[in-house]
């Protein structure tokens, strides 16, 4: 197997630990998925996805989503909701990698909290040992039912609503991150935000002019299939200042620090800024997981939080819509199709 420096250059070996003066190359794996496969070091800032999923899933089009995405970001008022900066995308002989910031994991504080809670008690030591690595997927539109699993890893945990209602977290301030974010997506991006995950982790270790993508995403669209810009941006393109490096030496997280990412972009697509692009935002939103509140009646008492998250989409999409000069409607139009959607989901069991 081979592994690669932080510039994209293919070494033959890693070594298991290193001294004060080399970067420890030792491979971790801390996720994987349909589109392929997530690997760093133990105090690394940055992950290399490696393309070895689903033949399906191309990793080439999450790195021009992620890109295109962070354009947009890059020129209006950024969302709650972070996204990891983007490094470059590479290729060899052996698979296609793409490199980008680290979500920072969750804090020890914040993992003990997790386990203590929910944890059946014979396992918590050992769970406590091994997971130390963790990021929370956030369920705002889901509580548990039935009896609870005895199988428990802190390894891509789901967090449900009832569970941060225990925990005492500010669910009001993740549904509003998440509207934030979906918000620019659909009007600023102009993509349905299709398999998107809403992510609990740390806060942002790397500068923030590290955001800054390198590359534009019409560069990008306008280069050959899986071409690799790695070259292009470390060997062709000095930027003054130099962009910050990506690097092995990312601090611990203390208890606070918690912060809402969004990633996973590779099943995005662009929508139109009319009612056939609402249409697709919509059913893209209700079949995905269910990371935003769920529509409900005053009744209900997940109300409060629909509520907070209707606002708060509403409100940020129709500053973009008014900035771009969009038909008004648009944001509106979305919301208003949440309970025909949350009820095709149930009709289709999606």
């Amino acid at each position: 197997m081979l592994h690669y420096d932080i510039r994209g250059h293919p070494i033959a070996a890693a070594p298991i630990r290193g001294s004060d003066n080399t970067i420890p190359l030792a491979p971790l794996r801390i996720g994987a998925g349909h589109c392929g496969s997530v690997w760093t070091t133990t105090d690394a800032t940055w992950v290399i996805k490696r393309a070895d999923g689903s033949p399906h899933r191309y990793l080439w089009k999450e790195y021009y989503m992620q890109n295109r995405i962070l354009n947009h970001y890059s020129k209006s008022k950024p969302p709650k909701a972070l996204i990891p900066a983007s490094f470059w995308y590479s290729i060899n002989e052996e698979c296609w990698v793409m490199c980008s910031e680290r979500i920072p994991p969750l804090s020890t504080e914040f993992r003990d909290a997790l386990v203590d809670r929910f944890c059946p008690e014979e396992v918590k030591q050992g769970v406590k040992e091994k997971d130390t690595v963790c990021i929370a997927r956030l369920y705002l539109g889901r509580r548990h039912s039935g009896r609870p699993s005895r199988f428990f890893s802190l390894n891509n945990y789901v967090l449900c609503l009832d569970s941060m209602e225990q925990l005492e977290l500010p669910v009001h301030e993740y549904a509003e991150a998440i509207a934030d974010t979906l918000a620019t997506l659909h009007w600023d991006a102009e993509i349905d935000a299709n398999d998107v995950e809403f992510v609990l982790g740390s806060r942002r270790q790397l500068d923030i002019s590290a955001l800054k993508p390198g590359l534009s995403s019409s560069e990008i669209a306008n280069m050959l299939y899986n071409w690799p810009t790695r070259c292009v941006l470390v060997d062709y393109r000095p930027i003054d200042p130099p962009r910050p490096q990506p690097s092995t030496k990312l601090s611990a997280s203390t208890t606070g620090d918690s912060q809402v990412w969004v990633l996973d972009f590779d099943c995005c697509d662009a929508i139109t800024m009319d009612i056939e692009g609402v249409e697709k935002a919509a059913l893209s939103a209700h079949i995905n997981d269910p990371y935003h509140p769920k529509p409900c009646t005053p009744e209900s008492k997940d109300f409060e939080l629909w509520e907070a998250f209707r606002k708060r989409y509403l409100a940020t999409g129709a500053e973009i819509i008014k900035r771009k000069g969009l038909d008004e409607k648009l944001p509106r139009l979305f919301i208003d199709r949440g309970p025909y959607c949350a009820r095709h989901s149930q009709e289709t069991g999606r």
